[in-house]
């Protein structure tokens, strides 16, 4: 492994006279003049008159020097010892630093040693020779894979990567890719953009622009909108149509007319459409009215505009609008709603400017069935025209169907289970006053649970005066329940096992009076006319005939 490079203007060095030197000599020379001062030094202080604390300080100086030549001396061996001598044709690899090493490509660059001066070598790699001196070893390569040119550092490691420079493509091989497989997911554009072509076409774009905006001095904030004179008895001009074009929700393709921005195709090579970005033109003020909300996707200059050689100009905006619509709750949740958005000039009488609108089929009504946010279904979307005061207003009517899944299966069905169940408890047997309390307690814990669906009813519909079909069939649920708590109340028999015992004599005497026939008729009679049996079947039908008649406005 290679050691630190060394850049070429960093290995010269000059001295106080302006000779040029090698570091390595430089501080090898530097410590036999510091040896020589002192060894001077040394001489002068011993003919002073304090020679014993100078003899102390040139032994300090000298232990000091033998120390540094001796640390120097380890540091050459180690260095040597470490990092061998190449000679020119040896092989080399030198470690890439992770900056220049593209995500996955190869952690060493292969090279060849070509020349080497005082331990720096030059390295050739397949690319070219890098212009850095190094110092080591490594292996690989030969001199004459070495091309005649140069090439920097970085542009030989991204030529030798499998992968390109610094790029962060993945391989799909098991192995090593030696093919040139990934070329064609990089397009030579440049092949048509520098053709004759294309230029052409950019000089003849050229050209018209200056034409319509500088040669014609084009002004954006003046409007084309043309205004009948007080002295002209001619007929009045047609206003200026403004079109939205509904291509797919919330996509609007807008065009008016501009008739400087109009040109014959013969003078500018035949061109037909020249497209421009939008704050560079002017635009008409139509817009959404009766919107709580407008966002605009793509505002300003993020917008382009096709320009027609007529003066047609076409520019396709994104819209989110949030509206408010009077809805019709009468059958909840079962209702349908209308909303309109209406479209209109807010500067222009209808005789200047004129909103017009048309709803693609083709692209709208064909996905009405996929539109919605699972609440709401889009039915259908058309458009209409109609005079407002002095403007004209362009309105898109838009049909959407509530989808009640939610509300049938969360409040209306279990609020028909828990009164099917509550009549069943309370009526399943006679009606007896020891038992009234049970059954009296079975209908009140029904009404507390319908307090839970009376609830989340509250919380689904909108507060108006009209009050909505699934309220009605609650109440209507609550009120059946109600009902059955208080014929449980009032209608009660005695127990028969307090009966006395003179009266039970009476009923067996009566029953033993009565023939076989009478008896099996009278039997039969007690159990399909019993009071809780008819109360059961009552309080059960009703329940039942509301339901389905919740149910019968879902289409």
């Amino acid at each position: 492994m290679f050691g630190k490079d060394y850049d070429d203007e960093r290995e010269v060095s000059d001295d106080s006279n302006g000779n040029e030197l090698n570091q390595p000599e430089f501080a090898s020379e530097n410590l036999e003049q510091v040896y020589k001062k002192s060894a001077e030094i040394g001489d002068k202080d011993e003919n002073s008159d304090d020679s014993a604390q100078d003899a102390e300080i040139l032994a300090e100086r000298d232990s000091a020097r033998s120390s540094l030549i001796k640390q120097a001396d380890k540091m050459l061996q180690a260095s040597k010892e470490r990092f061998q001598p190449l000679d020119v044709g040896k092989n080399v690899r030198i470690p890439i630093n992770p900056v220049d090493r593209p995500k996955i490509g190869h952690r060493n660059l292969l090279g060849v040693v070509t020349e080497a001066i005082d331990g720096l070598y030059t390295i050739g790699t397949a690319n070219g020779t890098l212009p850095q001196k190094f110092s080591s070893e490594t292996d690989f390569l030969v001199n004459a894979d070495v091309p005649e040119c140069s090439t920097s550092f970085r542009a030989a490691i991204g030529d030798s990567s499998i992968h390109g420079k610094q790029s962060h493509k993945h391989c799909l091989c098991a192995g090593k890719c030696s093919s040139d497989r990934f070329s064609g997911f990089e397009p030579n554009y440049l092949e048509f953009y520098e053709s004759e072509k294309y230029t052409n076409y950019m000089e003849l774009a050229t050209k018209l622009y200056d034409e319509l905006f500088t040669k014609r001095s084009y002004n954006k904030y003046l409007s084309p909108v043309y205004e009948e004179l007080g002295n002209e008895t001619e007929a009045e001009s047609p206003p200026l149509s403004v079109n939205f074009d509904l291509e797919y929700f919330k996509l609007f393709n807008l065009t008016w007319l501009d008739p400087r921005l109009s040109w014959k195709p013969e003078e500018f090579g035949g061109m037909q459409n020249l497209y421009v970005n939008a704050d560079i033109a002017w635009m008409p003020d139509n817009q959404f009215g009766n919107v709580k909300s407008l966002d605009d996707i793509m505002p300003g200059a993020g917008k382009a505009l096709k320009l027609s050689r007529n003066g047609s100009v076409q520019m396709m905006s994104v819209f989110f609008v949030e509206i408010s619509c009077i809805i019709q709750i009468k059958n909840f949740p079962f209702d349908k709603q209308t909303c309109f958005l209406p479209i209109m000039s807010f500067s222009y009488n209808s005789n200047l400017v004129v909103t017009n609108g048309f709803v693609n089929p083709n692209t709208v009504n064909r996905l009405l069935n996929e539109s919605g946010n699972g609440e709401w279904q889009v039915k259908q979307i058309g458009q209409r025209s109609y005079p407002f005061g002095r403007q004209q207003i362009m309105e898109l009517v838009v049909e959407m169907k509530r989808v009640p899944n939610y509300y049938v299966y969360v409040i209306a069905l279990p609020c028909f289970i828990i009164t099917f169940l509550a009549i069943i408890g309370m009526f399943w047997t006679k009606n007896f006053e020891s038992e009234q309390l049970e059954k009296l307690g079975i209908g009140l814990t029904s009404l507390v649970s319908m307090t839970v669906l009376l609830e989340m009813l509250s919380n689904s519909i909108p507060k108006t005066a009209v009050f909505p079909l699934l309220g009605i069939y609650v109440v209507c649920s609550v009120g059946i329940i109600a009902i059955a708590c208080l014929l449980i109340m009032v209608i009660s028999k005695k127990d028969p096992c307090k009966k006395s015992a003179l009266e039970m004599k009476k009923l067996l005497e009566a029953e033993n009076s009565l023939s076989t026939r009478e008896r099996q008729l009278k039997a039969l009679k007690e159990k399909l006319f019993q009071n809780h049996i008819l109360l059961q079947a009552i309080l059960q039908a009703l329940n039942c005939i509301g339901f389905i008649v919740f149910l019968s406005h879902w289409d």
